[in-house]
């Protein structure tokens, strides 16, 4: 974790840090149970971590989309978030170019809103969508929460909109994506049945299936002054979840055994 944190802004550098890991990690082996092998071997997780995070933040944009503007992308949907009747859209480009040029060899992720009435898209679908991308940039009204660093970690490299009607799905979701959004929705319709307000379905929906769309921004900055934003993100109150449920697992069948 240590190392992906570090290496934010060093997308040039990820094979430099995963080659430092294996090497730092077979001196580890090496050494055995001499003295200083276990710090060899926290560097090597460290520096994979870096060199990860870093793959992950690495992006390719074509000279032509540097500023932005009208683009047609093509790539793989990763979220689909629905509210207000609009729809959010994370998009992993894999080609893109300004209108009206052919698209060409990309990689970065968009962030895109627009209007969702009728419109039917799953994560793990191939899209080409035509939008108007705007660089990703800090917020520029004083006080405003700054999600910029984390986007760019996340090698979101534009936000913008799209124009429905020109959203056009090249290939279906795989089933298993099928099956799970339809999971979150039988859940989502439970949840509103039975919370006595729809605020209330919200809170729960983000804390047990990490799904903020329809959380009002109060509550989010009530979260952040209370200093317990991190239980309404993945790496915090969910990641604890999985934890606890791992080592309860283990522990079981470590018994057993």
């Amino acid at each position: 974790m240590l190392g992906a944190l570090w290496a934010t802004g060093t997308e040039s550098f990820a094979g430099v840090f995963l080659l430092c890991a294996l090497c730092l990690g077979g001196l580890g082996v090496a050494l055995g149970p001499l003295p200083g092998a276990h710090l060899a071997v926290l560097g090597a997780l460290a520096l994979t971590g870096a060199g990860l995070s870093a793959l992950e933040a690495r992006v390719d944009i074509p000279p032509a989309l540097n500023e932005g503007g009208s683009a047609v992308l093509e790539g793989e949907l990763e979220r689909v978030e629905r509210f207000d009747g609009a729809v959010r859209l994370r998009l992993a480009v894999a080609r893109a170019g300004p209108l009206p040029e052919p698209p060409a060899a990309a990689r970065f992720r968009v962030s895109l809103s627009g209007r969702g009435e009728g419109l039917e898209l799953h994560p793990g679908q191939r899209v080409r969508v035509e939008a108007r991308l705007a660089p990703d940039a800090p917020p520029s009204n004083p006080g405003e929460r700054d999600f910029s660093s984390a986007r760019r970690r996340q090698g979101v490299a534009f936000t913008g909109g799209f124009v429905p009607g020109r959203v056009l799905a090249l290939s279906p979701a795989p089933s298993w994506r099928l099956a799970l959004e339809d999971v979150r929705g039988r859940l989502t319709t439970a949840v509103h049945g039975v919370a006595p307000s729809a605020d209330s379905a919200a809170l729960f929906l983000t804390l047990a299936a990490g799904q903020r769309a329809d959380l009002d921004a109060s509550w989010e900055d009530a979260f952040s002054r209370a200093g317990l934003a991190h239980v309404l993100s993945v790496s915090g109150l969910h990641v604890a979840a999985l934890a606890l449920m791992t080592l309860a697992l283990l522990r079981r069948g470590m018994v057993r055994v």
